[in-house]
C-alpha cells in the first residue's frame, strides 16, 4: 500500500474460461488516474513523484498521487498486454475519504469511475 492525497489499491483476478472451479491468479493490469488537465499518472509515466507499489505482480497495484488540485480525476484500470479479462475491486483514498470501486475488464481499458476535488475558502477570524 501506498500514501498520498490520492491513492488506488486494487485486486483482481482472471475468471474460468469454463465459467466453474475458482478464479484464476490475476493477469498483470495497471491502475491509472488522469488528471484534470488531461495528464494520464501511472507506474509507467512516473511524474511528480508518483508512488507505485507491486506494479508488475499479478492480482495486485496500489498507486498513490502525492497531491491533487481542484478538478476532475478519472480513475482507470488497463491491460497493458493487451485484450484481457478481469474481475476486481479498487479502492480509491483521496483526502481521509474511501470509496470501493468493483470492475469487470473486457478489453485493455475500463474506466472505474471519476472524483470531483474542490477547494473551498473561509475566513477564520484570529484573536489576540
Amino acid at each position: 500500500m501506498v500514501f498520498g492525497d490520492l491513492s488506488l489499491d486494487g485486486t483482481w483476478s482472471v475468471p474460468t474460461t469454463t465459467g466453474s472451479g475458482p478464479a484464476l491468479p490475476g493477469a498483470d493490469l495497471d491502475l491509472a488516474v488522469v488528471d484534470p488537465k488531461g495528464v494520464r499518472h501511472s507506474w509507467i509515466s512516473a511524474l511528480g513523484g508518483i508512488k507505485v507499489a507491486d506494479a508488475t505482480a499479478p492480482g495486485h497495484e496500489s498507486l498513490a498521487l502525492p497531491w491533487v488540485s481542484g478538478g476532475t480525476y478519472t480513475l482507470e484500470v488497463t491491460a497493458p498486454a493487451g485484450s484481457t479479462d478481469a474481475v476486481g475491486t479498487v479502492t480509491a483514498r483521496i483526502l481521509g475519504e474511501s470509496q470501493t470501486f468493483p470492475f469487470v475488464l473486457h478489453g485493455t481499458r475500463a474506466v472505474l469511475g471519476k472524483v470531483e476535488v474542490s477547494w473551498a475558502s473561509r475566513w477564520i477570524p484570529v484573536w489576540d
